[in-house]
């Protein structure tokens, strides 16, 4: 690969980092607020699954592009030890917020006629809200568990956000050297 460009892809990705490491911070806010800000804290989560798929992208390729892709995603996980099993590996549940409109669309399809209160987010932990909505989207904010529960793709954000701690201290340490 050549060194210029992974050097840019490492730029990339250590911005990427960054952005999540903000939106960490405006979810902590958010929950701090009183009445949990359900406005910041869905726009918190947003920017957090966002700017974690872009790394995803960054990572593996989509199999659209440059011929060369999964050689220079190779090199970029091996730099990074990155398992396939990583947090960051599943874009699942980004693809549910970034096809939002299709997901609503389905899901409330699925629930027509059903009778039931639909609500298209709920921000609240397990058992605090008797008898349980039924929803497009929950966030539980006790364990920090995003879930589609039209899709069934759940996301635990501290597991991306330790993961992105580890990568940044080698983004860090590859951007010091000339």
């Amino acid at each position: 690969m050549d060194p210029a460009l992974l050097r840019y892809f490492v730029i990339e990705i250590r911005q990427h980092f960054r952005n999540v490491e903000i939106s960490d911070d405006l979810l902590g806010q958010a929950l701090q607020l009183s009445g949990h800000r359900g406005d910041h804290i869905w726009y918190a989560i947003g920017g957090f699954l966002n700017s974690s798929a872009n790394i995803s992208k960054l990572f593996w390729s989509s199999g659209q592009g440059a011929k060369n892709a999964e050689a220079t995603r190779s090199t970029l996980r091996t730099l990074f030890s990155i398992k396939d099993d990583s947090p960051l590996a599943s874009r699942k549940l980004r693809n549910d917020f970034e096809h939002h409109d299709e997901r609503l669309e389905e899901w409330f399809a699925a629930q027509k006629g059903s009778g039931q209160r639909l609500q298209t987010r709920v921000t609240a932990p397990r058992g605090e809200i008797k008898p349980e909505p039924v929803c497009f989207q929950r966030f539980y904010p006790d364990e920090l568990l995003v879930a589609n529960n039209y899709s069934g793709n759940t996301v635990y954000l501290k597991e991306i956000w330790i993961e992105c701690a580890r990568l940044i201290t080698i983004a860090d340490e590859f951007l010091a050297k000339p």
